[in-house]
């Protein structure tokens, strides 16, 4: 037997792959330097990896059976805002020189990256026919001074709607 192609695996590639790239300056007001799968903290980022973008799958996901073997997840099949989670933690920052009452441009940068991020998801939320719908849930932004950088953090939740039989062979 074939082991099953996994929806979120295939998802989460697709994401990193195809969608982040997508903000790339043409129609964005960012140019994304990195894309990863993993969490990164801004000290392990060089200056010319911002804006860097870190797809995460921590989280819990519930589900509701819809046969024996199929399921949905959340809690329905009809609420878009209930999924598997996803967050992507983007990081921006200021030029070197720039000092600590930058802080309106930090803001302004960490705004057009949060607008970014989200026109880019919601150019397919279907991600390729592989879901039934990606939704935004929540966003928080966070500016952080530190010694050697000032960095703008914004972090977007969303909701990753699919149904999946758990027997399928493919």
């Amino acid at each position: 037997m074939a082991n099953p192609t996994s929806i979120m695996e295939n998802a989460v590639e697709y994401i990193r792959a195809t969608v982040i790239p997508l903000v790339n300056g043409s129609n964005y007001y960012n140019t994304v330097q990195r894309v990863t799968r993993t969490f990164l903290v801004p000290d392990e980022l060089s200056n010319d990896e911002y804006p860097c973008v870190c797809i995460i799958t921590d989280g819990t996901a519930t589900y509701t059976p819809l046969t024996a073997s199929q399921y949905t997840t959340g809690a329905s099949q009809t609420d878009l805002s209930d999924g598997f989670p996803i967050m992507l933690i983007a990081y921006c920052a200021l030029p070197a020189g720039d000092d600590e009452t930058d802080a309106g441009e930090l803001n302004t940068r960490m705004n057009h990256l949060h607008a970014d991020l989200a026109k880019a998801m919601h150019q397919d939320t279907t991600l390729n026919n592989i879901v039934i719908s990606t939704t935004l849930t929540d966003s928080a932004h966070s500016i952080v001074f530190t010694a050697d950088k000032k960095v703008g953090t914004v972090i977007q939740s969303y909701a990753i709607k699919y149904d999946f039989n758990a027997t399928a062979t493919s």
